[in-house]
């Protein structure tokens, strides 16, 4: 084992260790594995996940339905300029589980494509900042906001870049995967941040120079990021992009949504989570509470949203 590897694995033993009341920590840990997996295991019996309702929390759903009008302005945008994307992560699974939000989910994720990913913060900015609505840039994506540090309002945009090959998908794949996971080992090994950014880039030349063949196959992927894996996709996957209710209005999701959902939350997706109910909860306070805490009113923030909406 290396020797990071292993000084993890003492400070982790030694957190639960304190946590336990110096029990034996690994005896301990199976047992309450082993709880949550019954308590999951009955949940998933006896209740049908879609049939949850929206949250009874009110803060949180005026919260949910800003983010629809937002995404609603985004959209026409969008629209407007000939721009694609489609919903993504937690409002895919919201879309195709629930029709609409996750109950506990408080924020809304969409992808674009790499060119129309790059034109769309500044389409934003000149477009809707006259009405308060910001496009900020970071390495790992877009964020789309509205007065985001007093009401919590939010828009994630992430990047899918596209490839061309003479390769089988497993091919491709396994060759995305080492890509990164050397990158990672060699920035651990030298105690460097891994940037992200670098290994989009490394992929990007390594995929996108190859000698094609006549016949090719068209890939999609995605860099990743401090959050989570890489993904793969065969264009048909993504392309052409199919509509999908949410909360009473059509948004454009992906061609095969269910293959999307399998990839980032496994065979699983139509369980309940055994963690991470509480989507913004960890470091902050959730993004329901940062209206009360600033006294802003969100039903007036709603109305406010709907009115940028019917100007577009």
């Amino acid at each position: 084992m290396g020797t990071w590897k292993y000084k993890c694995k003492l400070k982790i033993r030694s957190f639960l260790w304190k946590i336990l009341g110096g029990h034996d920590t690994s005896a301990d840990v199976k047992r309450l594995q082993s709880q949550v997996d019954a308590l999951h295991y009955y949940l998933n019996s006896l209740h049908d996940i879609r049939k949850i309702p929206p949250t009874a929390d009110k803060d949180l759903r005026l919260l949910q339905l800003c983010d629809i009008q937002l995404l609603i302005i985004i959209d026409k945008l969008c629209k407007k300029y000939h721009l694609s994307y489609w919903l993504d992560y937690g409002t895919l699974l919201g879309a195709y589980r629930h029709g609409g939000f996750i109950p506990w989910d408080d924020d809304m994720d969409i992808s674009m494509h790499r060119s129309d990913y790059n034109q769309i913060a500044q389409i934003v900015n000149n477009e809707l900042g006259k009405y308060g609505i910001k496009a900020r840039e970071s390495k790992r994506s877009v964020g789309i906001e509205y007065r985001h540090g007093e009401t919590g309002i939010w828009l994630d945009v992430f990047v899918v870049d596209s490839f061309k090959s003479s390769n089988e998908y497993s091919t491709e794949e396994n060759k995305i995967h080492k890509i990164v996971k050397d990158f990672k080992t060699r920035a651990i090994e030298r105690g460097e941040k891994i940037d992200f950014n670098n290994v989009a880039t490394i992929i990007k030349d390594r995929l996108e120079n190859q000698t094609l063949k006549e016949s090719c196959f068209q890939y999609m992927y995605r860099c990743p990021d401090y959050y989570g894996p890489e993904f793969l996709w065969k264009e048909d996957v993504i392309f052409p992009l199919s509509t999908m209710s949410f909360e009473g209005y059509s948004f454009s999701v992906p061609n095969k949504t269910t293959d999307c959902l399998k990839q980032y939350y496994t065979e699983s997706f139509m369980s309940f989570p055994k963690s991470d109910v509480l989507h913004h909860g960890i470091g902050r306070t959730p993004l329901s509470t940062w209206a009360k805490a600033h006294n802003v009113d969100m039903n007036v923030i709603l109305q406010k949203l709907k009115e940028i909406s019917s100007t577009l």
